[in-house]
């Protein structure tokens, strides 16, 4: 949030599970973790004269977490980074790697079934009490950029 907040706004275009570091203040085994954002290598500023952003070639070498605007080397906005966060939201609710249960033989044919919509497969374990995180995560990588939520 903080990037989407500077004037003018920062999209971080690599928001994935890898550059998450956790952290606390102390060495106290109860004390709050702290997620911070690293790997700021493919940061654009986003000038307020365009709210959006394109590229030729392709920002990332893994695609897994990309917003399929990215993939398709479209027009992207700040809420690309928001799809990211909707992958590594699908991380921690099944505690394991997105697409994990999507076998391809290429990472082209993951970027292909992305952009087609496919999204990681919720875990069979969710409740009632996961209701509100499911329907987050599905708005923060919804296929439409401007279905995601705001930063």
């Amino acid at each position: 949030r903080f990037l989407h907040l500077l004037l003018p706004p920062l999209l971080h275009g690599d928001v994935k599970s890898p550059n998450v570091l956790l952290a606390t203040a102390t060495n106290d085994v109860h004390a709050d973790v702290v997620a911070k954002l690293s790997d700021f290598g493919t940061t654009t500023t986003m000038y307020p004269t365009t709210t959006t952003t394109t590229t030729t070639t392709r920002l990332v070498d893994n695609a897994t977490w990309a917003a399929p605007e990215i993939l398709l080397q479209q027009h992207f906005f700040l809420s690309a980074d928001v799809y990211g966060f909707g992958i590594i939201m699908s991380e921690l609710l099944s505690c394991s790697h997105p697409f994990v249960e999507y076998t391809t033989n290429f990472q082209h044919e993951l970027d292909d079934a992305v952009v087609d919509g496919v999204r990681p497969l919720l875990p069979t374990t969710i409740t009632d009490e996961h209701e509100e995180y499911v329907a987050l995560m599905q708005q923060c990588y919804h296929h439409h950029h401007h279905h995601r939520p705001t930063t």
